[in-house]
């Protein structure tokens, strides 16, 4: 028995302690959110209760902000879950005065119908109310509303009017402040932009170069919320009188800059009922807009406009910012279309054709730095439609890939092999005529180096032939003759040898004349002698080879040069 009395006396004081800890708990935060809290301090969170666990019926926290003088508040949105009964935010909500008073300027009440992702100040005060009803007790705690949100000062401006400028040279200290805001309000129609000066971060855009300086465009005023119509990602670089119109009469620029770039713009803007916005053109600046004509109004009937973009190197990034270019519900688009070509030649391919309203953003990238869009209307006013356009470094295909003039992508090993891999075979076109083997090339050089071999010793063989006939040369007719045999003189050899004997035999008499013959012979200009011994002297006649040669006496020998014939020359015994 004492052993249970004690047991439940620990329970007692047990619960007793858990319920004190919650009444402190939520003493505490009572104290601390449903009363007004004033925050001063440049950047700072707002944090509801139920963040910190706390159930406990009816919650209504409100946070004064108050920034330095000549900054703005931007409030980011972190965790925004705000359950409602019914349609409208009238049990749960976060309200927003652009000011530190219930009466200041209503920016707006927000809940899970419409969530805001960032909230903006026209000055440098803000005021948030954050209502939670008793329906957030409930049994099931995964419903439960939460919000958090962090808050920091930007500086910036706030114009309102018809008319006015905006240029960074009238801010000195912009070059030192990384964000800027500023926030055009007009009070009729819709806004019109025009930079008269821009050079922002490099001289040169790329897409990998927008990251540290560069202005973003929103057609918002104090409050962007998922819907909220964005121009480009990002401009920078040095452009030429760019235009930039809204739907509305709202218009914000957020300026980000790394304090080491030069960052200097200006601008005028106007309000404007009636649209100069121009019937195509040639757009040569690395990021821009491409704006329906007549934008913001419907786009005129019967007419047919073109827009021609290039850029300085790479590809151009063509998005979708817009399109309501409806025309009728028929098949096909035969009362008009809006069509993009991947280039500005006559056989460009074309990359879309669209005359339905559409919904998500698309994104298409060019072959080349050209890109051309057509909009043709007949007898319908279609819509209105707002491109944004930028350079990109990345094409359609790899860098190590091919690219159809179809935009496919092939492997660069697979153009001109003979085998068409493109649909509409461009990887077969501008090829050489026929590809020679490295093997074949192998077999001509190889070719090539056994004729030079060839001909340089047939050269130096003849050269070797022309020495030695220039060495054994045959003496000239007019060298006297030194020999004492009248035929080694009239029968010089051939080769500078001395003749062999078939060739004495065949310039030699073939026989001898009879005695009857030389005594028959009247002309005494040659002698023949024939002698006691082995040789036979006789002078060689002069006269023509028919005429015979007589024997003469010894006594009766002129002083002519005579020939000696050996004996085992001419045959005599």
């Amino acid at each position: 028995m004492m052993y249970s009395k004690n047991l439940s006396k620990q329970r007692s004081i047990v619960l007793l302690s858990l319920c004190f800890m919650l009444l402190c708990l939520r003493t505490k935060y009572t104290l601390a959110c449903e009363k007004v809290k004033r925050l001063t301090s440049e950047n700072g969170t707002l944090l509801s209760a139920e963040n910190l666990g706390h159930f406990m019926g009816p919650t209504t926290c409100i946070w004064e902000i108050e920034v330095p003088k000549g900054f703005r508040i931007e409030l980011r949105i972190r965790v925004f879950e705000i359950e409602t009964s019914c349609c409208v935010c009238k049990e749960d909500y976060v309200e927003f005065y652009d000011g530190l008073k219930s009466t200041s300027r209503h920016i707006g009440r927000y809940c899970s119908n419409n969530k805001p992702i960032n909230i903006y100040s026209s000055k440098n005060v803000l005021r948030v109310k954050y209502y939670s009803s008793t329906s957030n007790v409930r049994e099931n705690l995964t419903t439960v509303n939460k919000f958090r949100a962090d808050y920091h000062a930007v500086c910036g401006q706030y114009f309102q009017g018809t008319y006015g400028k905006i240029a960074t040279s009238a801010y000195p200290n912009f070059s030192n402040v990384n964000r800027y805001l500023f926030t055009i309000e007009v009070p009729y129609g819709y806004v019109k932009l025009t930079f008269t000066n821009f050079t922002v971060g490099r001289s040169q855009v790329y897409s990998e170069m927008c990251f540290t300086d560069f202005i973003i465009v929103k057609e918002m005023a104090l409050v962007e919320l998922k819907n909220t119509r964005h121009g480009p990602e990002r401009l920078c670089g040095q452009l030429k009188s760019p235009y930039v119109f809204s739907r509305g009469r709202e218009l914000s620029l957020l300026c980000q800059s790394s304090s080491v770039l030069k960052f200097d713009f200006a601008a005028e803007f106007e309000a404007a009922n009636k649209s100069i916005t121009p019937c195509g053109g040639f757009l040569r600046n690395n990021v821009g807009y491409i704006y329906s004509y007549g934008y913001p109004f419907p786009y005129p009937k019967r007419a047919e406009c073109t827009w021609k973009i290039e850029v300085q190197r790479g590809y151009i990034k063509l998005k979708y910012l817009e399109f309501n270019f409806t025309t009728g519900s028929g098949a096909g688009c035969m009362n008009g279309q809006v069509e993009v070509y991947d280039g500005w030649v006559s056989n460009a391919v074309k990359i879309r054709s669209d005359c339905r309203q559409i919904v998500k953003r698309i994104s298409l990238t060019s072959r080349t730095n050209r890109l051309m869009i057509k909009a043709v209307s007949k007898e319908l006013e279609p819509g209105t439609f707002l491109f944004s356009y930028r350079q990109v470094d990345q094409g359609v295909c790899l860098d190590e890939e091919f690219t159809c003039n179809s935009r496919e992508c092939i492997n660069q090993d697979a153009v001109c092999d003979g085998t068409q891999n493109c649909l509409n075979g461009s990887d077969e076109l501008n090829c050489p005529k026929k590809k020679c083997s490295k093997a074949l090339y192998a077999l001509w050089v190889l070719i090539a180096f056994i004729a030079s071999i060839v001909m340089v010793v047939w050269l130096w063989r003849t050269w070797r032939k022309a020495v030695y006939r220039s060495v054994h040369i045959q003496r000239e007719p007019s060298e006297p003759c030194l020999e004492d045999d009248d035929y080694a003189c009239q029968v010089p050899s051939q080769t500078g040898a001395p003749p062999t004997y078939n060739e004495a035999l065949n310039h030699a008499p073939t026989s001898l004349p009879r005695y009857e013959e030389a005594l028959l012979n009247d002309d005494d200009e040659e002698e023949v002698t024939l002698e006691q011994g082995d040789t036979a002297r006789f002078l060689a006649s002069s006269l023509s080879s028919n005429q015979r040669l007589l024997p003469t006496c010894e006594s009766q020998r002129t002083q002519r040069p005579i020939m000696t014939i050996r004996q085992n020359h001419l045959g005599i015994v």
